[in-house]
C-alpha cells in the first residue's frame, strides 16, 4: 500500500515556490499536486516499471481526456485502468492522475509534463 506523507518536504517546497514569486495559495496547491503526483509516480513505477514514462506521448498529454491522460495512454482509457486495478473513484485525484476539486486540469497537465522533462530529458520528450 502506498502511504501519503503530506508534510514531508512541504515547507521546503513552499519556500522554494514562494521565492519565485508565486502566491501562498498557489504554492500550497502546487505542493499538494507535487505530493499527489509523487504517489502516482510510485504507483506507475511499481506497476509498469520505470520505463512507463517512455510510453507516454507527453506532447499530447491531456489530463481531461480519458485516452490522452497518463492512465489512458497506458491502458487505453482512464476508466479501463480504474477497473483493471479495482481502484476507487478517488484513486485518480489521490495519485495526481486527475485534478482535485481545487485545481485546474491545465495546471496538473503542466506539472506532469515538467516531470516528463525531468525523467526523460527535454530531447527525448517530443
Amino acid at each position: 500500500m502506498i502511504r501519503l506523507h503530506r508534510d514531508t518536504g512541504l515547507q521546503l517546497l513552499e519556500n522554494k515556490v514562494l521565492s519565485r514569486g508565486i502566491t501562498r495559495k498557489s504554492a500550497c496547491i502546487l505542493a499538494e499536486i507535487t505530493i499527489r503526483k509523487s504517489q502516482g509516480i510510485t504507483f506507475l513505477d511499481n506497476t509498469y516499471g520505470p520505463e512507463w514514462s517512455h510510453k507516454i506521448n507527453w506532447e499530447a498529454l491531456d489530463i481531461n481526456d480519458s485516452r490522452k491522460c497518463i492512465l489512458g495512454q497506458l491502458e487505453g482509457r482512464y476508466e479501463g485502468a480504474l477497473q483493471k486495478f479495482n481502484a476507487p473513484e478517488s484513486f485518480g485525484a489521490d495519485h495526481g492522475f486527475m485534478p482535485s476539486i481545487w485545481e485546474s486540469s491545465k495546471k496538473l497537465t503542466a506539472v506532469w509534463r515538467e516531470f516528463g522533462k525531468y525523467r526523460l530529458g527535454a530531447a527525448e520528450m517530443y
